[in-house]
C-alpha cells in the first residue's frame, strides 16, 4: 500500500517536471523575480470612478510597500462599463440588472516605449433592483466595486504571468 503511494507521488513529480511547472511569483528562467517586476510597473491615472478602482485594484497587488522596483514598465488601461437588464417584472420594474466591464491594458517598456504585453479582459456581476431608488444606488455601486476588483485581479495575474514567462525580456 505504502509502495503504491510512494509511486503515485514519484510519477506526479515526473509528470509536472515534463510540463515544465513552476511557481508563479518565483525566480525566471532569466533570474528575475516576478514579484520585483511587477513592483516595477506604474499605473496611469485614471479620469473616471471605475478606472481609479480597477487601478486601486492593481497597484494594491504590484507595489507592496518599501519594495519598489522603479518604474521599468508603465501600465496603460481602458475600462468601460454597461448595464442592461436581465430579468424584467411584469409591473416594467427590472429586478435583475447585469453590470458589465470590458477593459483592454497595454504594458510598456519605459526604456524603449515600446508595448511588451497586451490583453483584453471583462467581467460581469448582477444586482437585484428593489422599489427603493437609495437601495438600488447602492446596489449599483457594489456592483460597480465588485467588477472592477475582478478586473483589476485579472490583470495583475496575466502580468505577472507574462513576467513568469518572459522573465525581463
Amino acid at each position: 500500500m505504502k509502495n503504491m503511494a510512494a509511486i503515485s507521488i514519484a510519477i506526479a513529480g515526473l509528470a509536472l517536471a515534463a510540463c515544465d511547472f513552476r511557481p508563479l511569483y518565483g525566480t525566471t528562467e532569466t533570474g528575475g523575480n516576478v514579484a520585483f517586476l511587477l513592483a516595477s510597473i506604474s499605473v496611469d491615472q485614471q479620469n473616471t470612478r471605475l478606472g481609479q478602482l480597477v487601478r486601486n485594484e492593481i497597484v494594491s497587488g504590484i507595489s507592496p510597500a518599501g519594495t519598489s522596483g522603479g518604474n521599468a514598465y508603465r501600465l496603460a488601461f481602458t475600462a468601460q462599463d454597461s448595464e442592461f437588464t436581465s430579468i424584467d417584472s411584469v409591473n416594467t420594474e427590472p429586478l435583475r440588472q447585469q453590470y458589465k466591464v470590458n477593459a483592454s491594458f497595454t504594458l510598456i517598456d519605459t526604456g524603449t516605449g515600446k508595448p511588451v504585453h497586451t490583453g483584453k479582459t471583462f467581467s460581469q456581476v448582477s444586482y437585484d433592483r428593489v422599489d427603493a431608488p437609495a437601495a438600488n444606488l447602492q446596489a449599483q455601486t457594489n456592483a460597480q466595486e465588485r467588477a472592477a476588483i475582478e478586473i483589476g485581479r485579472d490583470i495583475r495575474i496575466r502580468l505577472a504571468a507574462y513576467f513568469s514567462s518572459n522573465g525581463n525580456n
